[in-house]
């Protein structure tokens, strides 16, 4: 499979109708993926964990007064 890169034997892609040839003609496709991936983590929603502290009486008591 390397050898047939270094020919200059890669399927038709983006980077071969760019321009480029040979093993160079996956880096816009290897950007694309990279940037769409850092996209996808980014635009994840955040999981935060919530914690909650039990009412203390007193608490409660001085809130009152």
């Amino acid at each position: 499979m390397l050898p047939s890169w270094q020919t200059g034997d890669v399927a038709r892609n983006l980077g071969t109708i760019l321009g480029f040839t040979g093993a160079w003609s996956l880096v816009p496709l290897t950007l694309m993926l990279t940037t769409f991936g850092l996209a996808w983590r980014w635009l994840e929603p955040r999981h935060t964990a919530t914690t909650t502290q039990p009412v203390i009486s007193s608490q409660i008591e001085q809130a009152t007064q």
